[in-house]
């Protein structure tokens, strides 16, 4: 009362401000001209706009650390030598890592338009359809080998490693590919098997 009367407020309402189970602040109403008993409707009011005022700090901080953790894990793709893209069942980009964009030739910035089929070689396009097809909640992982046509226009052995992403519901929603160049190692292979068949 000493501190408030000097600056003219007779009567106060005030009501605690939470951000989850943390106290942040208060929010009130004054009035100036008369001393008044708050109704329960002011009341309500107040401690729903509060509890309003709450929930969107909350869910303000609750988005920044979201957007700090994709900045991190986004940071963790974009530095691995590994290509890693993640696309949608029916072959839409929704991502690719500047390994990735390179080793394809891809805009980094036309990532969404592309679909990737576009570097696999057509008798093998049905392959990659029927390996998204099996991915499941169960065995959600699969690994396979592909010729892949490289940004010169080579073709390349590559080995993916992909993960279906799945809803509440179980419907596959996104695949992430994680492939590495291992056309030297095929190579080598070949030519192991073809001097151990002529010896």
């Amino acid at each position: 009362r000493k501190r408030l009367q000097p600056q003219g407020l007779l009567s106060v309402l005030v009501v605690p401000i939470f951000v989850g189970d943390d106290w942040w602040g208060f929010i009130g109403f004054d009035e100036a001209k008369w001393e008044r008993q708050w109704s329960t409707a002011e009341v309500d009011a107040l401690r729903g706009a509060a509890g309003i005022l709450g929930a969107a700090i909350e869910r303000r901080r609750a988005e920044r650390a979201l957007n700090q953790s994709e900045a991190r894990y986004l940071a963790i793709l974009q530095d691995q030598f590994d290509l890693i893209c993640r696309y949608t069942p029916e072959g839409r980009a929704t991502f690719a890592n500047e390994a990735y964009c390179r080793y394809f030739g891809i805009n980094p910035e036309e990532v969404k338009n592309h679909m990737i089929w576009a570097h696999v070689l057509q008798p093998d396009v049905e392959a990659l359809r029927a390996k998204i097809e099996s991915l499941t909640r169960k065995q959600p992982a699969g690994i396979s080998l592909a010729r892949n046509r490289r940004a010169d226009g080579e073709m390349r052995w590559l080995e993916w490693t992909d993960r279906g992403i799945f809803d509440e519901t179980g419907q596959l929603i996104e695949v992430q590919a994680v492939g590495r160049d291992i056309d030297e190692e095929v190579r080598l292979r070949k030519q192991l098997e073809e001097n151990l068949r002529t010896t």
